[in-house]
C-alpha cells in the first residue's frame, strides 16, 4: 500500500498530520507513506518518523519563475509538469489531500491514484471523498465553537476509525545533545515563544516584559527561557537584558527546529501564539498556555491535548480574518490580556491548581476569556470554557458536538452510526462535570432541547416539502421571493436556539447569494435543508438516548 499525504500548507499543519501517519500505520501494517509540501517545510522531517519520501513543492521558485520576464515563459508549467509526472511514477494506491484550498485541489486532480481523499478538482468536478473534508469546505472558515479541531477532521476525513492519534515527533540526536549541554543543570525551565510571523499574533515587548516581572513576583525558581529565530535575536536580547539587569533568571535561545522540540521535552510549560511551536509542546507533552490573538481560531487550532490554557480577549474584533490589517491605533486584543494574569496562570499550570484557575477565570471575564481543552470526554476535541455553568447553552454544546460527529461518520459509512455508545460517553461527561445536577434536572434539559431539534426538525420538513412543490418553477421570480421569505422565517426561528451558529450560517450564505443561477441557488437550498433536518434528527435521537441514559442512573440508585 503506497499512500500520499498531500499538505502544501505551513510547518505546524504538518505536525496536526502526524495522527494521520499513525493511523494509517495501524490500518495499513506494510504501508509506505510519502508527503508532498511545499519546500521550505522540508526541514520539519527531521523530527517526523514513518515517512518514506518527502516530495517538495517549490511554490517561491514558480512564483519567481512566473514574475521575471528574464525566465522562460513555460518555465512554471514545466516544473509543474515534471513533478506530477514523478508523483504519478509512483502508482499511489491512496492520496489524502489534507490542505484545502484550491491550488492542491487542482493539483490534486492531477495526479494518478486509485482512491483519492480530500479536496479534488478535475475540470468542472469537485470532489471531498469524505463528509469530514465537505464539513472543512463548508464551515472551515467559521469561528464558532461548533468547528471541530483540524487534527479530528484530517484523521477522521481519512477514514480512520476510532480515537484520533496523538500527534507523534521523534527527537534528533543532535539536537539533544546541544539542548542537554546548554541546559544542564537549570531546573523550572518556563518557555516563552515571544514572537510570531503575524504581527496581529504578537502580545508585545512590553507586555512580555510584564509577564516576566510579575512571573517572577510570584514564583522565582523558575528561568524563563525565550526562543526564537534568528531573525527575533534582536528583540530577544534585549529583553532578556533588561530582565537580567532588574534579577529575572531568563536567557535567550535561537534554536533550529530539532532544538526547539528537544528543548521542549525538558521544560515544564510553554508561553506563546505561534502555531508551530504550540503544536510540537502537544507531541511533547508540554502543558501550554495559549494567547490567541489576532486572526487566531483556537476552537480549530488550540493545542490538541488535555488541559492546555487558552486566553482570548474579550474584544468585539477577535478574531479577525487572517489576511485582514488590524484597523485599530492600537492592538485592542494584546492589550486585553492582563500579562499578571497570564503569570498567574502559568503558577497555576505547572502546579496543576484548577481551583485558582477557576476564580481567575471568573475575576477577569470582562477582559478575557479562559478555556481548557479536552481529549478525553468524547469522540472528539473540545475546548471548553473555564467558567462552564450548567446552562441550557453549555449541554447542547456537547451535544451538537457529539451529533456532527455522528452525522458525518454516518455519511462516510453509508448511514450506518451507534448512538447509544456515544451518549453514554456524554452522560457520564456531563454528569462529571455538573455534579450537583440531579436526575429530574437532567431529565429536564434533555427533554426540553429534544423538543427543540424536533420543533425544528418539523419546520425544515415542511419548508423541503414545500420547496418540492414549487420545483418546476424555481426560475419565476415571485417562487424566488417566496423561497427567500421561507429561509429568512427559518432563520428567525433558529436564532434564539444554542448551537444553531452553522445551520444560521449556511441560511445566510443562500440568502447573500445573488450571483447563482437560479437552478443552483435552488439546489443549494435544498441540500443545505436537507443536512440540517439529518443534523436536527441525529440530535433528537441523541437527547431521546440521554433521557433513557437518567433513566436508566435513576432506577438503578432507586
Amino acid at each position: 500500500m503506497k499512500i500520499l499525504i498531500v499538505q502544501m500548507l505551513r510547518m505546524g499543519d504538518i505536525v496536526l498530520s502526524t495522527p494521520v501517519i499513525s493511523g494509517l500505520m495501524k490500518k495499513y501494517p506494510n504501508v509506505e507513506i510519502h508527503f508532498l509540501v511545499n519546500r521550505e517545510c522540508q526541514r520539519i522531517f527531521k523530527l517526523v518518523p514513518d515517512v518514506a519520501k518527502v516530495h517538495l513543492f517549490d511554490r517561491n521558485e514558480l512564483q519567481e519563475s512566473i514574475a521575471h520576464s528574464d525566465r522562460s515563459f513555460f518555465e512554471a508549467f514545466n516544473r509543474l509538469d515534471h513533478l506530477i509526472e514523478d508523483l504519478n511514477a509512483e502508482n499511489f494506491d491512496l492520496m489524502i489531500n489534507l490542505t484545502h484550498n484550491k491550488l492542491s485541489g487542482y493539483f490534486c486532480g492531477e495526479i494518478n491514484a486509485t482512491e483519492k481523499l480530500g479536496l479534488n478538482i478535475k475540470g468542472d468536478v469537485v470532489e471531498f471523498g469524505s463528509a469530514w473534508f465537505q464539513f472543512l469546505n463548508e464551515y472551515g472558515s467559521d469561528d464558532g465553537e461548533e468547528c471541530f479541531h483540524y487534527a479530528d477532521i484530517y484523521y477522521k476525513g481519512s477514514l480512520l476509525e476510532g480515537r484520533t492519534e496523538k500527534f507523534l515527533l521523534s527527537e534528533d540526536e543532535g539536537a539533544q545533545n546541544n539542548v542537554i549541554s546548554r541546559f544542564s543543570g537549570i531546573q523550572d525551565l518556563i518557555l516563552v515563544q515571544a514572537f510570531t510571523s503575524d504581527a496581529k499574533k504578537n502580545y508585545g515587548v512590553k507586555n512580555w516584559l510584564q509577564f516576566a516581572r510579575s512571573l517572577h513576583s510570584v514564583y522565582s525558581h523558575g528561568t524563563l527561557v525565550f526562543v526564537g529565530a534568528p531573525n527575533e535575536e534582536s528583540e530577544l536580547e534585549n529583553i532578556v537584558h533588561t530582565l537580567i539587569a532588574e534579577g529575572i533568571s531568563a536567557v535567550k535561545y535561537i534554536c533550529s527546529i530539532p532544538e526547539l522540540y528537544s528543548l521542549l521535552k525538558i521544560s515544564r510549560v510553554l508561553v506563546t501564539g505561534d502555531t508551530l511551536t504550540k503544536h510540537m509542546a502537544v507531541a511533547a507533552e508540554v502543558p501550554v498556555i495559549e494567547l490567541a490573538l489576532g486572526s487566531s481560531r483556537p476552537s480549530q487550532t488550540a493545542a490538541f491535548d488535555q488541559s492546555s490554557i487558552v486566553v482570548q480577549p474579550n474584544v468585539l474584533c477577535s478574531p479577525c480574518g487572517h489576511s485582514e490589517q488590524c484597523f485599530r491605533t492600537f492592538h485592542a486584543c494584546a492589550n486585553s490580556i492582563d500579562p499578571y494574569a497570564v503569570a498567574l496562570l502559568t503558577v497555576y499550570r505547572m502546579l496543576e491548581d484548577w481551583e485558582n484557575i477557576f476564580q481567575l477565570a471568573s475575576e477577569t471575564q470582562d477582559k478575557m476569556k479562559i478555556s481548557t481543552t479536552n481529549l478525553l470526554d468524547g469522540p472528539v476535541w473540545y475546548k471548553v470554557p473555564v467558567q462552564d455553568v450548567f446552562s441550557e447553552k453549555s449541554v447542547a454544546f456537547w451535544i451538537s458536538k457529539v451529533s456532527w460527529s455522528l452525522f458525518l461518520n454516518s455519511r462516510d459509512t453509508a448511514g450506518f452510526f451507534e448512538i447509544g455508545t456515544e451518549t453514554y460517553k456524554l452522560h457520564k461527561v456531563l454528569s462529571y462535570r455538573y455534579s450537583d445536577i440531579d436526575s429530574s434536572d437532567w431529565k429536564y434539559m434533555y427533554e426540553q432541547l429534544r423538543r427543540i431539534y424536533e420543533s425544528c426538525e418539523e419546520q425544515i420538513s415542511l419548508c423541503l416539502s414545500e420547496l418540492r412543490s414549487i420545483a418546476h418553477k424555481y426560475e419565476e421570480a415571485n417562487i424566488a421571493n417566496e423561497m427567500s421569505i421561507k429561509l429568512m422565517k427559518i432563520r428567525r426561528e433558529f436564532q434564539g436556539f444554542p448551537f444553531m451558529e452553522t445551520y444560521l450560517h449556511s441560511l445566510d450564505d443562500i440568502l447573500e447569494d445573488n450571483i447563482s443561477s437560479s437552478f443552483v441557488r435552488f439546489r443549494r437550498i435544498i441540500e443545505v435543508l436537507k443536512v440540517l433536518r439529518e443534523r436536527l434528527i441525529i440530535e433528537s435521537k441523541v437527547t431521546k438516548s440521554l433521557v433513557s441514559r437518567v433513566e436508566e442512573s435513576h432506577g438503578r440508585e432507586i
